[in-house]
Parts: structure tokens; sequence; C-alpha cells
């Protein structure tokens, strides 16, 4: 697939051919009914502002239905199998290869909702990287509460903190696992579609394709 780097010159970014998505199963027969890419249902205050998300490992979007399960009212989650379209198109991306401090500042930017300061108005079309933890969310609100003399004092805290089991051992950049968010719906909609559904829970007796 052919995008425009960071510097505005031709180059390929490579995108698997398929990508994971882990929802719910009211979501996922949504998104067979009326379109994988719906903008409106993306949240705010996420590792790389409103998108669509997936991950390069199935095993990643497993864990992430069975915790949205919880909140279904069928307790049924679902991994959405996304086939990757070959072809070219223009967008703007943003890659962050490693966890790394600029990825935890990026991410802070982004859960804070302050996208502004931090992209300048040019936010990128997709964002591959590292994932956050989401135990973040204590971190974030608290973070709020504190009277700090700069953003930047913190960002070293919150790279260790993301990076730090809760057992005290940093976390490899595997255990993290790896994250592509779509963030403009047209180049989404473009190179996006789905290819397979599996259900997992009580209102699919175990597991469905």
């Amino acid at each position: 697939m052919i995008v425009w780097n960071n510097e505005g010159t031709i180059c390929v970014f490579s995108i698997p051919d398929r990508l994971y998505h882990g929802t719910t199963k009211e979501a996922a027969d949504q998104m067979m009914r009326n379109g994988l890419i719906d903008p409106r249902k993306w949240r705010p205050a996420t590792d790389f502002g409103p998108a669509f998300y997936t991950t390069t490992s199935f095993d990643r979007a497993y864990k992430w239905q069975k915790h949205l399960s919880f909140r279904s009212p069928s307790k049924t989650g679902a991994v959405i199998t996304v086939g990757v379209h070959k072809r070219s198109v223009k967008a703007h991306v943003h890659l962050f290869q490693h966890a790394t401090l600029d990825w935890a500042e990026y991410v802070l930017y982004h859960r804070l909702k302050l996208c502004r300061d931090c992209c300048r108005g040019n936010h990128a079309d997709i964002v591959r990287g590292p994932i956050a933890d989401n135990s973040i969310v204590d971190w974030i609100e608290r973070f709020n509460e504190r009277a700090v003399k700069s953003f930047q004092d913190q960002i070293g805290r919150f790279h260790e903190f993301i990076t730090t089991a809760p057992a005290g051992y940093r976390l490899s950049e595997a255990h993290l696992g790896t994250q592509v968010a779509f963030c403009n719906p047209d180049v989404a909609d473009a190179i996006l579609r789905i290819e397979e559904i599996k259900y997992f829970g009580p209102a699919s007796g175990g597991e469905e394709t």
C-alpha cells in the first residue's frame, strides 16, 4: 500500500493482510448490517484518538472481546477478522516502531484529549504502535487531579507506568502487542473489509463463526 509519510514523501507502509477487532456481539452484528466503519461510534480519550482500532494479534482481540462481553446484553463477545485490501491510497501515517518516550507522550496527549496540542490540526489517518494497557484510566484520573509544574515532567513517569506490570517487572514489546488505528473513515472504508466474525460466550454456545 502506498502512503505519504510524515515528511510528505512517498513511501511504502506495510500492513498485514488481516487485522483483528475485538468487540461485542451486538456491535459486530451492527457492523455486518450497516458497515464496518462508523466514526459516530469512535470514542475519544483513546491511545491514538478517535479511530477504528485493530490489532495484529487474534489473541489480543480475543482478550479485548472477553473484557467487553461483560457489558454486553447477551454476554457474548466477537472477534472480527478484517481483511486489508491491497491498493494504493494516499494517507498520512504515524508509525511508532517501539514503546518509546515519544509514543508514551502521544498516548498521554490523546488520552487527555489534547490532540490539538499534539497534532496541531494535522492528525494522522493511520497510526500504528504498541498498545497501552487500559489500566491507565486510573492514572489519567489521578493526573487530572494533580497540580503539576509541567506536562513534560509527567511523560517519563507515564512511560514507566504503562510499560511496567502490576508485579513490578518491565513488559516486553511482544507482551504489549501492536495496534493499528484508522483515524480517517474514508481511508478505512477504502481498504478494510469484514472477512469473518467469531462469537464467544453464552449466546454462541461457546464459539461460532
